[in-house]
């Protein structure tokens, strides 16, 4: 059976507006006015269409009046009698009395209202079916009373100022089919109770849900799920498959997911839109996705997917969009590669070398078979112990793959954000061997002090006067010079005699100031001339003699 509902703003044949709920509905007595504890507004001097649309008449005034912002002059139509025509007001023949009129729907989308709460507003209107709440400036709670409304069936609070713990008064609604809560600020996690209520449309994309994707998510029998733009984590449920037969669009872009996209995703059969991307994801495609018999939008962006794409999913029929960009997809098939020069697939920035906007050639580094030889030597000399290199291998391959003590979700998510080291000791206590090499590496300050030092004995020895140097001369008089200096460091002189710590600050030879004692160092650079040039002060004052003659004449010219 069709469902009518307010999404387009407009309510198309009124009377089926309380059909879903003629399906088990036990036909009562209208509720009487005391039990709606209706305020005592005097409304004796207004003739109504009928008595249920008298007894809400009061509700509706003081919601008016708590409303504190309507740019668009909404409330005021919200006067007199006739609340059928009042803005945003619809009234119909409630399932339990086709011959009374009641408020069966109220849609308040774009309307830009400002209150400070709805409680006391629809939980009190007691024939409502529909509440659409689309682009307002709501708050505060909802109250648990809204259970207790016999005829709900959808509920959209959509884009407003809510905030807290998903409101738990919903899970009450037991006949609720159109849940839409996004674009708001709610916080903390979703109870698994949601997912097994009956609805046919679930929203909860762009709230601060922070959790592990639930389990529970295979029970929903909803049509189309969105919990895109939030925080949740951990793999996609294998339990997804009990969905296979309903799911028809699911968003689960714009989250921290992580684990690999499971064989069971494949076999969602009526499924026409999955989009998961912008997450954490990894591992291979499954090749079950060529099963998605259904499917015309397929995005998977933005993660860390890799190896091969299975030419049985671009041979799917129905296949509008496929989105794999951002990826480390590394081979393309021929019905693949036709998808390509179509526009249907994207694969931009990727590790295909043959196709334009990709990657540069850098691989993961245990895809990287130079980056894995070095560090097989590597390890080779740093646990020279077997059993220990065996189980620093054994680590590192847990930590590659993400597996043993790296599959932790949070483990995952953090390692794009926190600080290396701080994430070695949050998360590599599972790996001894690995956690202490990498607090070794990453505890050298990143500095380019070294290369400079290279850099000023290079033109310690390379100088002006002696420019006729052939390259591999002064490379092998710097070789000789630098491990001099640290030869020196394990003499005996280079701590108590004339020579002590000659090398500290003597980096700078563009000038012979300050240089400490490093005029007594045994340099021994097998050039006699050029010791006597450096070290004799006399030549150095007749050099700047001749510098200052030099620039007179500069001058005159």
């Amino acid at each position: 059976m069709g469902i009518v509902s307010l999404s387009t703003k407009t309510l198309i044949n009124t009377s089926l507006l309380f059909f879903p709920c003629f399906l088990g509905v036990i036909c009562t007595s209208p509720p009487s006015p005391s039990l709606l504890a209706s305020p005592p507004l005097v409304t004796k001097a207004l003739t109504f269409l009928d008595r249920r649309l008298e007894s809400v008449y009061p509700i509706i005034q003081i919601f008016k009046s708590i409303v504190t912002s309507d740019p668009l002059n909404v409330t005021q139509t919200w006067v007199g009698p006739d609340i059928c025509n009042y803005t945003g007001f619809y009234c119909d023949h409630p399932p339990d009395n086709l011959s009374a009129t009641a408020l069966a729907a109220i849609d308040f989308n774009g309307f830009q209202l400002s209150a400070p709460s709805l409680d006391g507003f629809i939980d009190q209107l007691p024939d409502l079916a529909i509440f659409h709440a689309n682009s307002n400036n709501f708050t505060g709670s909802i109250s648990p009373k809204i259970a207790s409304l016999p005829y709900f069936y959808e509920l959209d609070l959509s884009n407003n100022n809510f905030s807290g713990n998903f409101p738990m008064a919903i899970l009450g609604i037991s006949s609720l089919s159109f849940l839409d809560i996004r674009f708001n600020s709610f916080t903390g996690s979703v109870p698994p109770q949601i997912f097994d209520q009956r609805l046919d449309v679930l929203f909860l994309n762009n709230n601060n849900f922070m959790q592990k994707l639930p389990d529970a998510l295979g029970s929903t029998p909803a049509l189309y799920l969105t919990l895109a733009n939030n925080k949740f984590t951990g793999p996609i449920p294998r339990t997804i498959f009990n969905v296979s037969s309903t799911l028809a669009e699911i968003l689960l872009l714009n989250n921290q997911l992580t684990g690999c996209i499971p064989y069971e995703l494949g076999l969602l059969r009526e499924v026409v839109l999955f989009d998961a991307s912008n997450n954490l994801l990894t591992g291979p495609l499954p090749c079950s996705l060529g099963c998605l018999a259904k499917i015309e939008q397929l995005n998977l962006a933005g993660n860390l997917l890799y190896g091969q794409v299975p030419e049985a999913l671009c041979a799917l029929g129905n296949l509008a969009n496929l989105s794999l960009s951002g990826n480390y997809f590394t081979w393309l098939g021929p019905l693949c590669r036709k998808l390509v020069k179509s526009r249907v697939l994207d694969i931009r920035k990727n590790c295909i070398h043959d196709l334009p906007e990709q990657r540069g050639r850098r691989v993961p580094p245990h895809m990287d078979g130079e980056v894995s030889t070095e560090r097989i030597k590597c390890f080779r000399r740093i646990f020279s112990n077997e059993d220990e290199r065996i189980r620093a291998n054994d680590e590192f391959a847990n930590f590659s793959l993400k597996s043993g003590p790296f599959a932790d979700p949070d483990s995952i998510g953090s390692m794009y954000v926190t600080d290396p080291r701080k994430w070695w000791a949050c998360f590599g206590s599972n790996a001894p061997l690995l956690q202490r090499l990498a607090f070794k590496v990453l505890g050298q300050p990143t500095s380019s002090s070294c290369c400079e030092r290279n850099w000023s004995i290079y033109s310690f020895i390379h100088s002006c006067r002696r420019n006729k140097l052939t390259p591999k001369r002064a490379e092998d008089l710097v070789f000789i010079h630098n491990n001099l200096r640290l030869l020196s460091r394990n003499s005996s002189q280079y701590y108590d005699e004339k020579t002590k710590l000659w090398d500290v600050g003597g980096d700078q030879f563009g000038s012979m100031e300050d240089v400490g004692v490093l005029e007594f160092a045994n340099l021994s650079l097998d050039e006699p001339e050029l010791e006597s040039v450096l070290f004799d002060e006399n030549a150095t004052t007749s050099m700047e003699k001749e510098n200052e003659k030099d620039s007179e004449v500069e001058e005159m010219l």
